[in-house]
């Protein structure tokens, strides 16, 4: 009796992680798709991007998947990697090296920012409006592989439909060979 409690409870645990990988990798998907162009798409204050440019190679490599996460602009300080919008289209990752209290007289921050591999500052500063989110996690191999999600992404879905079937038609088969 008790051995059959722990097959069930196995059973769940396994159905449970898979179902949630797959959930994850459907999310991902849609996460990177609904970005299109503009401001990274943000779920609870997080948002993820490519970065595509060497600005930053040292620490960030061109290619690699960045995280970020919304802050307050007052929590940020000099060496802070951030992302922000340099225009309605597009974001930029760049180090913070230097922070203006009152912002045109605005009461509001800016940022002077840099990319770590540039000889010189960014010609405009950056207003805390701007900022998008601090940079929290980095890692180029997920980069390249959402990138490919992103430009493959009907194929990935229909490899993961594909995929799903193949592995509920071997636990299927297991089953019914238990079972005799």
């Amino acid at each position: 009796m008790e051995n059959t409690h722990k097959k069930k409870r196995k059973r769940l645990l396994w159905d449970f992680a898979y179902y949630g990988a797959l959930l994850l990798l459907v999310l991902c998907i849609l996460f990177i798709k609904s970005g299109g162009k503009g401001a990274p798409v943000s779920v609870l204050g997080f948002s993820m991007h490519n970065v595509l440019s060497a600005s930053m190679q040292e620490e960030i490599p061109k290619g690699a998947l960045v995280l970020t996460r919304r802050v307050e602009p007052g929590t940020l300080k000099i060496g802070d990697d951030i992302t922000y919008m340099r225009d309605a289209q597009t974001t930029v990752t760049h180090r913070i090296i230097g922070i203006i209290e009152d912002y045109e007289n605005t009461g509001q921050r800016a940022f002077e920012t840099k990319g770590v591999m540039n000889k010189e500052r960014d010609k405009l500063l950056v207003p805390a409006a701007n900022v998008v989110g601090k940079v929290i996690f980095h890692n180029h191999a997920l980069g390249v592989a959402m990138s490919f999600l992103s430009r493959y992404w009907k194929l990935a879905l229909l490899f993961l439909a594909l995929f799903s079937g193949l592995i509920w038609a071997i636990r299927s088969f297991w089953r019914a060979c238990r079972e005799e």
